[in-house]
């Protein structure tokens, strides 16, 4: 579970389903169907609720490549963890940012290549 004032998640703004629905103005099954897809992070929080990073949005869609990428971790919360750090694999900028310009497959060879020391 997240821990919300840990210093890891503080570039990382978090929202629950009914605020991020109201802002990207999506429908409530559209946002279970790309969690359930793996088109999204989604961090648990309690049993049945999640928060989800703002930062995996771009304008009202998940940022493209996520689904390839956070298969290949144990949790969603590693995954993120991941993506918003600093990588030497994607130009020392986090993965999350080489995601939104659309570089799908640096950031899955640089998640393989981590993967690969774990």
């Amino acid at each position: 579970t997240v821990d919300d004032e840990a210093a890891d998640w503080v570039e990382s703004d978090l929202v629950g389903a009914g605020e991020l629905v109201n802002q990207l103005n999506i429908s409530r099954g559209t946002l279970d169907n790309w969690r359930r897809a793996n088109k999204i992070i989604a961090l648990r929080k309690g049993l049945r609720n999640f928060l989800y990073p703002l930062r995996q949005f771009d304008r009202r869609k998940p940022v493209g490549g996520l689904d390839l990428i956070a298969p290949l971790f144990t949790s969603p919360e590693e995954a993120w963890e991941w993506l918003v750090a600093p990588n030497r694999m994607t130009g020392g900028k986090p993965p999350i940012d080489k995601l939104r310009e659309g570089n799908v497959s640096v950031v899955r060879s640089a998640a393989e290549g981590a993967l690969d020391y774990a």
